[in-house]
């Protein structure tokens, strides 16, 4: 039986936070000219398909969630757990904000108003300039707070709606849902709604997957069936990445993904002791890591120089990783301080 262990989630978010950095560092609207070889021709085009196929690292992150709710499905219908949850989750949250406004003042950035400010706290109003034409600090790949709080307040429901409904209409009430706000000027609607139902697939397949066994499902095939499926989605992807109304073709991708890549943990942890160490440690500090990394993005692009001096693909990808780590490795020292201060379980 397939069966995906707290040790093998945390080695897939290792893995899944690598290609995040890959998704920002090597896309050129972010980060400007790179090249494999610096003073040749840009490969935008090359970067911008990498990029864009390691946007699948979100919904990793997202499968993984649903299947943690579904394997402790007994805690999650219980709002005071998830009451908990969510408050460690923003606290751990606010310590990293707290510190990108507390670094932006010593640099005589752009600060948020206080309606923005307290709107960034829940994952409101955060995104890059480039995109999101935001200019003041604010953790700017910051997005999913807003909707994993969305999920931990929803899953009671949603785990009560599995378990009851079958699954052909749970898909297609989400389908609906998202045409149905895809285009509402309403802020809550468009900011929060909307995003929720682009990815709350991903959250659920996890659910499915680890409720209805499909990696067992899947590994009764041939591989070599099993490994087309996969790039035939791939090949579809790079034309159609998303469906009509947002939701993203990553929903089901992700199933083959998380296959595969539950099948490299198993090698790693037989045979790669000290590259599983390595993810193990990644993953560990993935969300803050996932946080940490906007500092080179923010509006003002103070910090960018520590990473695009070279405008070299692999320099970038390095430099983006390595200075991460000691930011990341800060924020975890001070949340895990205040938070058992505070006696946040």
């Amino acid at each position: 039986m397939i069966v995906i262990t707290k040790k093998d989630s945390t080695i897939i978010k290792g893995f899944a936070i690598l290609m995040m950095i890959i998704h920002h560092a090597w896309n050129p609207q972010l980060i400007g000219i790179i090249s494999i070889i610096p003073g040749h021709i840009s490969s935008d085009w090359l970067f911008n398909t990498i990029s864009s196929y390691c946007k699948i690292c979100v919904a990793v992150f997202a499968f993984l969630s649903g299947w943690a709710f579904w394997e402790a499905k007994n805690k999650f219908i219980s709002y005071k757990y998830i009451v908990n949850k969510c408050l460690h989750f923003l606290t751990s949250y606010w310590i990293v904000a707290l510190i990108f406004i507390i670094v932006g003042y010593l640099t005589s950035d752009k600060l948020p108003t206080f309606k923005i400010a307290i709107l960034n706290l829940f994952g409101f109003e955060v995104g890059v300039k480039e995109i999101m034409h935001y200019d003041y600090v604010n953790v700017v790949f910051a997005w999913y707070v807003r909707f994993y709080i969305a999920v931990l307040l929803t899953i009671p429901l949603i785990l009560k709606i599995i378990e009851k409904t079958n699954i052909l209409l749970v898909f297609l009430a989400i389908y609906i849902l998202c045409i149905l706000t895809q285009n509402s000027e309403l802020y809550l609607v468009k900011k929060l709604l909307h995003v929720y139902f682009q990815w709350i697939p991903c959250v659920v397949i996890g659910i499915y997957c680890n409720r209805n066994k499909w990696l067992d499902k899947i590994n009764e095939y041939n591989n070599f069936i099993i490994l087309l499926t996969l790039l035939c989605f791939l090949l579809l992807r790079h034309f159609k990445s998303e469906l009509y109304g947002g939701i993203s073709i990553d929903c089901i991708i992700v199933v083959f993904f998380i296959f595969y890549l539950n099948k490299l943990c198993n090698y790693i942890s037989s045979y790669g002791h000290k590259i599983e160490h390595i993810f193990i440690f990644l993953g560990t500090l993935s969300m803050n890591i996932w946080y940490c990394h906007s500092i080179f993005f923010l509006p003002s692009h103070k910090w960018s120089w520590l990473i695009n001096n070279s405008q070299n693909c692999f320099i970038i990808l390095f430099s983006t990783i390595i200075l991460s780590i000691p930011f990341a490795l800060l924020s975890n020292y001070i949340q895990q301080k205040i938070i058992n201060k505070i006696s946040i379980k």
